[in-house]
């Protein structure tokens, strides 16, 4: 008698372990499953913080219009709004979203600029009128007035067409090349 007890505890035992193993294997293959998912999947971030007008997304290769638009008014900001006394602050800022290869040059131009705002007492504002947008190639044009402010005495308002391009590296939007296009002196 004990005997068949402990067949049937052994048989019983072998059952259990038989489907611990097979639970164990489904439970790795969903794991599995889940894994090549995830990685397959294209992901698209969306961003909406405080100091944002709009919705913006990103993705591996792709960034969205309004993104785009947001940085490039966030950009101008520092790069043409500004004073004497903010221009080595803002070349500081700036320079941290410049591209690698256009960092050179660009330091150069904020160098020469800083020296500039310094020698005139120079205060420059700019208000973008319309902004011109190429998602593709990242390229963005951008017209408004430039108002600039010498001392205390001198003032030149200028309708001005500056041109930025970026690239998107690691999710992240750097400045490529920035430079005027065209400038028209008392516009009103």
């Amino acid at each position: 008698m004990e005997t068949i007890i402990a067949q049937h505890n052994i048989r019983l035992s072998f059952i259990q372990r038989n489907i611990a193993i097979f639970l164990a294997i489904l439970m790795l293959l969903g794991n599995l499953l889940l894994v090549v998912t995830i990685f397959s999947l294209k992901q698209t971030t969306v961003i909406v913080p405080a100091n944002l007008k709009s919705e913006i997304s990103l993705d591996q290769e792709r960034v969205s219009k309004s993104y785009i638009e947001e940085m490039t008014v966030f950009f101008f900001s520092y790069l043409l709004d500004v004073t004497s006394s903010s221009a080595d602050y803002k070349a500081e800022i700036i320079l941290r979203h410049v591209s690698s290869d256009f960092f050179q040059a660009m330091n150069e131009y904020l160098l020469s600029e800083s020296k500039k705002y310094q020698e005139f007492n120079l205060t420059t504002s700019f208000t973008p009128s319309a902004l011109e947008i190429d998602e593709d190639s990242l390229i963005v044009t951008a017209t408004g007035l430039l108002n600039s402010y010498f001392g205390k005495n001198g003032y030149k308002q200028e309708l001005v067409h500056y041109q930025i391009s970026y690239e998107y590296k690691n999710g992240r939007l750097f400045i490529k090349d920035f430079k005027l296009i065209s400038t028209q002196e008392g516009a009103n």
